[in-house]
């Protein structure tokens, strides 16, 4: 009984790019470099077989879908509060690390050091929850509004439909980027997203004329 000679294919190693001889039957199989000993897969399109003709598929690019997420500045937008929170924090850690190794002697010092530098934490944390919990995301195609922790509102507007943007900002809200941001479709008087405080508010509606310039051609 005649046996068939054993087919072997031929790949290129990726690294050193030496030509190696693979069994048929381990075709699709992780295989080993004799000579750099660099493992890889001996199946097209990652390694193509040496002396063929036909070249690999190329594999298609797919677009991201684009997405970005814009929170509400908070210090910026309350410096006054923000610098009280700062000056409770350090100075009731100055007055509890000072008084710490006169052996509690002057405990009210150090409950109050305590009491202010929780206060002052607990001041800035809440600000930078309400901040998280509070979003205007953009997408490809639409911008969506949310706000709250518990009960959670949503409002969202597609770029074709927008037909107005106002963008509220003093002058301290200038000179530190920030501002309030409003935005209305067509056929409502009133503003349907209202969001106060983001930064660079104008780089937002520079960005939504872009997507409906894009969205008409």
């Amino acid at each position: 009984m005649n046996q068939h000679p054993q087919q072997n294919l031929t790949f290129q190693c990726p690294k050193c790019q030496r030509q190696v001889g693979i069994p048929a039957e381990m075709l699709g199989r992780q295989v080993e470099c004799p000579l750099c000993q660099q493992v890889f897969v001996s199946e097209a399109p990652l390694v193509r077989a040496v002396g063929s003709n036909t070249a690999p598929p190329a594999r298609t690019a797919q677009a991201q879908p684009f997405r970005q997420v814009i929170h509400p500045v908070v210090y910026r937008s309350h410096l006054l509060g923000t610098a009280i929170c700062l000056l409770l924090i350090v100075g009731g850690l100055l007055a509890m690390i000072g008084l710490v190794p006169a052996a509690m002697k002057d405990w009210p010092l150090l409950l109050i050091g305590g009491i202010s530098v929780l206060i002052g934490a607990a001041t800035l944390l809440k600000g930078y929850i309400e901040s998280r919990m509070t979003s205007l995301t953009l997408l490809d195609e639409r911008i969506i509004y949310a706000r709250g922790l518990i009960t959670r509102n949503t409002s969202e507007l597609l770029y074709a439909d927008i037909r107005n943007m106002q963008i509220d900002r003093n002058l301290v809200e200038r000179l530190l980027n920030f501002g309030d941001m409003a935005l209305s479709s067509s056929g409502q008087d009133e503003m349907e997203i209202v969001i106060k405080d983001i930064p660079d508010p104008e780089s937002v509606a520079e960005f939504i004329r872009d997507r409906q310039r894009l969205l008409r051609d």
